[in-house]
């Protein structure tokens, strides 16, 4: 075998090398990651049916289906803050967005 060969396999083997060691380290960060799970069932009672939950891939998204009111708003935002929602305000899609 050459010496050129030699060297293109041993930089081949490097590189294998290295991204078998980020994809351990993002398999890592993933096993760590907060698995988040929301269902109408968790929601506070004055709200439940005024809401619709989306679970995206990213993200949980919770989305007022009617006007709340200040009263419902407060309970739901109250309730939100134990997940660092984020209100995110934008007309008649506005909603709480939980990072997963």
């Amino acid at each position: 075998m050459s010496k050129e060969i030699k060297e293109k396999i041993e930089k081949i083997n490097k590189s294998i090398s290295e991204l078998q060691n980020e994809f351990s380290e993002l398999v890592k960060m993933i096993l760590k990651t907060k698995e988040v799970k929301l269902s109408k069932d968790d929601l506070p009672e004055e709200v439940r049916n005024k809401v619709s939950i989306i679970d995206e891939y990213d993200k949980i998204v919770v989305k007022p289906t009617a006007w709340l009111g200040h009263d419902d708003f407060s309970i739901l935002a109250k309730f939100m803050k134990k997940y660092n929602a984020e209100w995110i305000t934008n007309g008649k899609n506005s909603r709480f967005e939980i990072k997963k």
